[in-house]
């Protein structure tokens, strides 16, 4: 993953160096702070099997709340592997007038859950585990750009994903990983989504890395004609079993709601 990043990030800077109308999308990475409205359902492949976490434990089935833990700064771009943040990474610029479909990669997911999960065995006995969210390297997806207001306009998306769980017993400390058989991967989309050349205000920029692509802002020229609408709303993901709400970060972001990731991390030093 660092490898196709790094791919990525040089491909950002060389067209960072070419002069484009005003109205393209240079190559780029979006950045999200998943929030903890997001959800996966444990059922079909996603079912936990029984005896997974140790012998005679029950299968697990359910709905499991995720959120990221907040990065309170990001010295450089090169250092996003390391964050927490769901990266996407645009493969390509974008031309306009016209649509404009673009090569994405989901670069980077880490989630954690909002609470424990239980476990349960015969008679009665259970046990708390916390669980973590990423994904393997996959095919790239696509991204389908429209420039129809004058800031801005829609996008839809489409990405293939392979997501690994991994659930950490609270006491005593004990880990298992457990990787769903989705094939080549399932399926996620963004449904049709404002985007603006401008960040609404206190929105998260990272210079050579971040461009003039801001999923989630709706364009200045649509928000007049809409009083009510706000600058900027959630980038909504969703796949058979998953449904991620996402917003673009700001430079300060709130506070974490629990200690999950930071036991997490600590075990993957």
């Amino acid at each position: 993953m660092r490898t196709a990043t790094a791919s990525l990030l040089l491909g950002v800077l060389l067209c960072a160096a070419t002069p484009t109308a005003a109205d393209n999308i240079l190559a780029g990475v979006d950045i999200y702070e998943t929030l903890p409205t997001s959800s996966q359902i444990f059922a079909g492949v996603y079912e936990v099997p029984l005896d997974f976490f140790d012998p005679g434990s029950e299968p697990f089935t359910g709905t499991v709340f995720f959120e990221t833990a907040p990065v309170l700064s990001i010295p450089g771009c090169s250092l996003l592997p390391a964050s927490p943040y769901t990266v996407i990474g645009r493969a390509g610029d974008a031309f306009f007038p016209g649509g404009e479909t673009i090569p994405i990669e989901l670069v980077q997911l880490s989630l954690v859950s909002v609470a424990p999960i239980t476990v349960t065995y015969p008679g009665g006995a259970t046990e708390m585990w916390n669980v973590q969210m990423t994904t393997f390297p996959g095919p790239l997806g696509t991204m389908t750009l429209q420039h129809d207001a004058p800031n801005g306009g829609t996008f839809t998306a489409q990405l293939p994903v392979r997501p690994r769980f991994t659930f950490q017993r609270v006491a005593p400390p004990q880990i298992r990983e457990f990787i769903p058989d989705v094939g080549a991967g399932d399926v996620w989309n963004i449904a049709p989504t404002p985007w603006s050349h401008l960040p609404a205000a206190g929105m998260v920029e990272i210079l050579g890395c971040t461009t003039n692509f801001f999923p989630g802002v709706i364009p200045f020229s649509a928000h007049l004609a809409a009083a009510a609408a706000p600058p900027a709303s959630p980038v909504m993901i969703s796949g058979p079993f998953t449904s991620l709400d996402c917003v673009w970060p700001t430079a300060d972001p709130t506070t974490a709601r629990n200690a999950t990731w930071g036991r997490i991390k600590r075990l993957y030093r």
